[in-house]
């Protein structure tokens, strides 16, 4: 089988370490991938076929001579992926459209754009391009798009709540490279070389900071100096892109507890995790961590370390006090006191550690969740097969005009608020 993935941003972009284990895994297997990315770029240990948008939207050669995709996999159903896909759809009329989903798209788009989501619904296409921008799924083509595919892959089970009805749809959580993220004694030298005090309890927190997050990655450093009112001494590692853009507008009072790397290569992080005493994803219960699965969390459980998140995405997976501390309500208080919790008691920490890594081991597990998506496009390709192998375009057509009617988008907007998902005074999606 051929497989071409649509990736929505370059090597950098979280969601890429999930395609590179699903397509390492797959190729293991004897299937051919290929990787679409918006620019061609190149990667220092990267085996599999990179590719740019342009590759894929002229023509050229994917899989080897006259060897054209059976599955096309867009990664999320944002404007540039669809502009990618489409063309390629129209040349592979034999190839299956999967989707993936692992936000609220709905949310990031309102929340980029600065406009609720139902007045983007009747923005005109002018005001929609000025509104919208390419990493972000359009409000009318991209229901449209959702519409089209053959079948739906999610990374966390809520998220079926925004794939038409009809389309089949799969629970596909990632692999963690368990060559990178395991249990591993704490290096002393990365101490030394973060000047991290001898008696200070550590958290470290590997992400970038974007308009998206930085409310909650505020909470958590709002959370340091509560911990070290009660006489426990407490600093925080951070890494990743814009992190010194970030903390010069903080609190200066927060800034003496944190120490900031920017973007360190993928080696350091987990060498960081194993330094630390606990790991922190912060998160307010809110309808943009109530869907996403941050791709930290995996690495965090694999670490082997305590963890902290949300009691949001994969929480019904796992057992508070057990196998991770849950936030109810993810406020700085909370997260201060659960992180008190842990440095106060080193055998709990421990059991919770191993407990982590137990659960990685279970359910990040990179050839059997693979697996589990291989059986996914085969069951997409022989459920296309029995209808007479239809293009997405003619077999997915009521989907996806449905979702340009209004009324309907009325009617699956009150659906999901009437389910809970949307409360009356809070936009659907951010």
């Amino acid at each position: 089988m051929n497989i071409l993935f649509v990736n929505y941003g370059g090597l950098r972009s979280n969601s890429i370490e999930h395609i590179f284990g699903f397509a390492g895994a797959l190729e293991a297997l004897g299937h051919s991938c290929t990787v679409a990315l918006p620019e061609e770029e190149s990667g220092r240990g990267v085996s599999l076929r990179l590719v740019g948008y342009d590759h894929v939207i002229n023509g050229l050669p994917l899989f080897g001579e006259d060897a054209s995709p059976d599955i096309i996999h867009a990664w999320t159903p944002r404007e540039c992926v669809r502009r990618a896909v489409l063309p390629a759809l129209r040349r592979y009329p034999d190839a299956r459209l999967v989707l993936h989903l692992e936000d609220n798209e709905q949310w990031i788009t309102a929340r980029t754009a600065g406009v609720p989501y139902r007045q983007l619904l009747g923005c005109s296409p002018r005001e929609c391009a000025y509104l919208v921008p390419p990493h972000c799924m359009h409000p009318h083509h991209g229901a449209a798009f959702l519409g089209q595919a053959d079948g739906v892959t999610v990374i966390t089970p809520s998220l079926a709540d925004f794939v038409p009805e009809g389309i089949p749809v799969q629970s596909v959580l990632p692999g963690v490279d368990v060559r990178m993220f395991r249990p591993m004694p704490p290096d002393p030298a990365l101490r030394r070389m973060f000047d991290i005090p001898e008696n200070a309890r550590l958290i470290y927190y590997p992400g970038g900071v974007n308009s998206m997050n930085r409310d909650d990655l505020l909470l958590l450093f709002q959370a340091l100096p509560m911990i070290n009112r009660q006489g426990l001494v407490c600093h925080l590692i951070q890494t990743g892109p814009h992190a010194d853009e970030f903390i010069g507008q903080v609190d200066p009072s927060l800034r003496r507890y944190v120490h900031v790397a920017g973007y360190v290569d993928k080696d350091m992080v987990p060498r960081l995790m194993a330094l630390a005493d606990v790991l922190v994803q912060p998160g307010r219960l809110d309808m943009f961590n109530r869907y996403r699965l941050p791709s930290k969390i995996p690495q965090f459980l694999a670490a082997g370390r305590p963890v902290i998140i949300p009691d949001a995405n994969i929480a019904d997976l796992l057992e508070d006090d057990r196998d991770v501390l849950l936030l109810r309500e993810g406020t700085s208080e909370e997260i201060a006191r659960r992180c008190i919790e842990l440095f106060m008691n080193p055998d709990k920490a421990a059991r919770m550690g191993a407990a982590a890594a137990a659960f990685a081991q279970a359910h990040f597990d990179a050839e059997s969740n693979t697996r589990r998506l291989l059986s996914f496009y085969e069951s997409v390709t022989k459920r296309a097969a029995g209808s007479g192998g239809a293009s997405p375009s003619v077999s997915r057509g009521w989907g996806a005009l449905r979702w340009l009617d209004p009324l309907w988008m009325h009617s699956r907007l009150l659906r999901l608020k009437y389910r809970g998902l949307v409360r009356p005074d809070e936009d659907p999606v951010r």
